[in-house]
């Protein structure tokens, strides 16, 4: 199997720097993406930086003529009451997780003066880690998340084997309304997020609200669970805040699918969520593996 991106399971940093990059001048677009690889081959993690290079899946296709099985975001996803996810994809995407905020930020620099004028930043979020693992919100985030030993099964694609260690990443950025949301009772708040506040504990059946966020993104098929591997990333100052969400998967259709329900397209029940949480954002990057990256490194 592929050697993956070391960043996507690496734990741990609570600094992070992340930007969505469009192409200037898409003539260039091999060279650049070559530039980015071998940034990412080169970068000293013991340094306490991580990097994780995502790039737009037909942008791929057309600079490696690899089918990726990942399309990219180009539609919003409607929903019911007039909510919308928008449709906001960039070509490529550098996320860059630190130790300490200083370092995320001189190596998002460091990479965006190596490509130049060949790029210009769609977004750039800065993001920090909140009292551990929580959201904003306050509630534990990721805790359907698979056990370390079983994040790689259900992130990393394996077939075909030119393309296994390489992953497909869905970012959203959601600005929360906390205002609203802390005007709730503890019980209001438990019962829009499905779980208990302090300890994270999933309500049974019986108690689950149809609408609560677990219901809307804990997914089954068939019996099975479609499980996908979230890294979400708190960011934003005290006017503008919210969630970078981030999550891998090797099959891009439960992403897809999760999103669906959440709005309500599914069945009509739209996540209790987003009545105080707003998706600014929307893009799919195909994340490739190291030897992918390699690929594209020699070629710059």
């Amino acid at each position: 199997m592929g050697l993956p991106q070391s960043g996507i399971f690496a734990l741990g940093t609570g600094a992070h720097s992340i930007v969505e990059l469009e192409l200037v001048h898409p003539e260039y677009g091999h060279s650049t993406l070559g530039a980015l690889a071998r940034f990412a081959l080169d970068l000293d993690t013991t340094k306490g930086v991580n990097l994780v290079v995502g790039v737009r899946p037909s942008l791929f296709v057309h600079q490696m003529d690899i089918p990726v099985m990942a399309e990219d975001f180009s539609d919003p996803v409607e929903g019911v009451g007039g909510f919308s996810m928008p449709a906001t994809q960039a070509d490529l995407w550098l996320w860059f997780a630190a130790g300490s905020q200083d370092r995320a930020f001189d190596c998002t620099r460091a990479a965006l003066a190596l490509v130049g004028g060949a790029v210009r930043i769609a977004r750039a979020t800065t993001g920090w880690g909140y009292q551990g693992n929580r959201d904003l919100t306050g509630f534990i985030d990721g805790t359907e998340n698979p056990p370390a030993a079983e994040a790689a099964e259900v992130a990393l694609v394996r077939e075909p084997a030119r393309l296994a260690g390489s992953s497909i990443a869905l970012v959203q950025r959601w600005r929360h309304d906390l205002d609203s949301f802390s005007a709730l009772s503890t019980e209001e708040q438990e019962n829009v997020i499905g779980r208990t506040k302090q300890d994270s504990v999933e309500f049974d059946e019986e108690r689950m609200p149809a609408n609560a966020h677990v219901s809307r993104t804990s997914l089954k098929v068939g019996g099975e669970a479609l499980a996908i591997y979230r890294r979400s990333v708190p960011f934003g100052d005290a006017d503008n805040h919210g969630l970078l969400f981030i999550a891998f998967t090797r099959d891009q259709g439960r992403v897809a699918l999760m999103l669906a329900s959440m709005a309500g397209e599914t069945d009509g029940v739209r996540d209790a969520l987003t009545r105080f949480s707003t998706p600014e954002s929307g893009a799919y990057y195909f994340v490739p593996s190291f030897d992918l990256l390699e690929e594209l490194a020699a070629g710059y």
